[in-house]
This record gives structure tokens, sequence and C-alpha cells, in this order.
């Protein structure tokens, strides 16, 4: 349901991103899938669903054709200094999505 999208001619030339890696807080696997599963309906590439459901090491989020890869860090989280833009076919549904949970 979600789809990556960054209008390319307003920050470079890059057209596409493959995968993107993004850590995140050691032993919170239930606030990645809060956040890149349930809310923002991201697939979760079957390669790495066992980790999701043992909740340890890195998860892979789909994203049309790119990934999210979701390492766990060690320990804490990564802040990421800048922008990750995702394009909606229908916006409403991310916000209804975000009022109802």
């Amino acid at each position: 349901k979600c789809i990556a999208f960054t209008p390319a001619q307003s920050y470079s030339n890059i057209l596409i991103l493959d995968h993107l890696n993004i850590n995140h807080e050691k032993g919170r696997h239930d606030l990645v899938k809060a956040f890149y599963f349930d809310f923002l309906q991201c697939g979760i590439d079957p390669r790495k669903a066992d980790n999701l459901i043992q909740g340890k090491k890195t998860l892979w989020a789909n994203i049309g054709a790119q990934q999210l890869h979701l390492p766990e860090g060690n320990p804490d989280a990564q802040i990421l200094n800048g922008k990750i833009s995702l394009g909606f076919g229908n916006i409403m549904e991310l916000i209804e999505n975000y009022e109802n949970n």
C-alpha cells in the first residue's frame, strides 16, 4: 500500500534508491511493527518474517520496489538527520488508520 516517492529534480539526480538501512532500538520490534507494518502498511519481507515473530535481528519492510532494512541498533536506535518521503495513492486511508489507532 505504500510506495517510495521523492521528486528527483528537487533534490538531486537520483531517480531510485533500492534500499535504505535504518537502525532501530534493540529489542523494540514492537515499535517497528506498529509503525512500519501496522501504521504505514509496508509489506513484511517473507525472508525476514521469522525475525518479526521472534522479536530479534533485522527486519525488511517492502515499499513497492524498494526496501527499508531495519537492523537492531547496538543498543540504540539510529537518528536520521534528514527526511524520507513516502507517497500514498490514498492519503485518507493513512489518516483514518492514524485516527483509529
